[in-house]
């Protein structure tokens, strides 16, 4: 028999993270993850103190997959863009623990680094800290809504699908005639609806802001 490897936190928060990616978050017991560890359930509290530190873990653990490639974003909407880019591939590549993070605060400091760079960056745009803040609820919000239709997006039944074809198929296009003509048998494009909502997203800060947005980079500098 190998030997058992040493239980450690990031050995904890790393096995509930999967356990919830595979499983969902109902899943996610102290029993069910100390069995995964192949240990007893109160030998997980000589590691964490509860399940909150867990799922605060489990946060961070996402936040530290988002890779954020900068390289030819010379302007704030191309960092914008590849941020949110970023933030949602992280999400997808963790898409069942996506609703643990859509209410749960960040309260780990690795994950506080994410919010510090952020909120650095409508900073040098030249945002008040309080707008800054705001707006960075707001993106957030946007990429962790968004992500949560990608994640319903899950295979249905057959007999659903049988059931929602029929009902498109019975759909009176003269009581319908735009739902009729555009929706049709066809799965939402996510992706490309995600970049469309992106654009309206950076279009609308720029026109909310018109005076942060058109500053000279001399008057930052003052």
């Amino acid at each position: 028999m190998p030997p058992r490897v040493p239980i450690t936190r990031p050995l904890v928060f790393g096995q509930a993270r999967d356990l919830v990616n595979e499983r969902g978050a109902d899943a996610l017991t102290m029993r069910a993850l100390a069995s995964t560890l192949g240990i007893e359930a109160p030998s997980l509290y000589k590691h964490v103190k509860g399940k909150d530190q867990i799922l605060d873990g489990i946060c961070e653990l996402v936040y530290n997959d988002i890779e954020v490639d900068l390289v030819g974003c010379d302007t704030w909407e191309d960092r914008l863009r590849e941020y949110c880019r970023a933030y949602r591939l992280a999400l997808l590549k963790n898409s069942r623990c996506v609703p643990i993070l859509a209410i749960r605060p960040i309260a780990t400091e690795s994950a506080m680094g994410v919010v510090e760079v952020t909120l650095q960056e409508f900073a040098d745009i030249g945002f008040d800290p309080d707008t800054a803040w705001q707006l960075l609820n707001v993106v957030a919000a946007f990429v962790i809504g968004h992500v949560l239709a990608e994640v319903g997006d899950n295979p249905m039944s057959e007999e659903m699908q049988d059931h929602l074809t029929g009902f498109r198929q019975e759909l009176n296009p003269a009581a319908y005639p735009l739902a009729s003509a555009t929706i049709g048998d066809r799965q939402p494009a996510r992706t490309q609806e995600f970049e469309l909502a992106l654009d309206l997203l950076i279009a609308g800060i720029g026109s909310r802001f018109p005076a942060v947005i058109e500053r000279p980079a001399a008057a930052l500098a003052n």
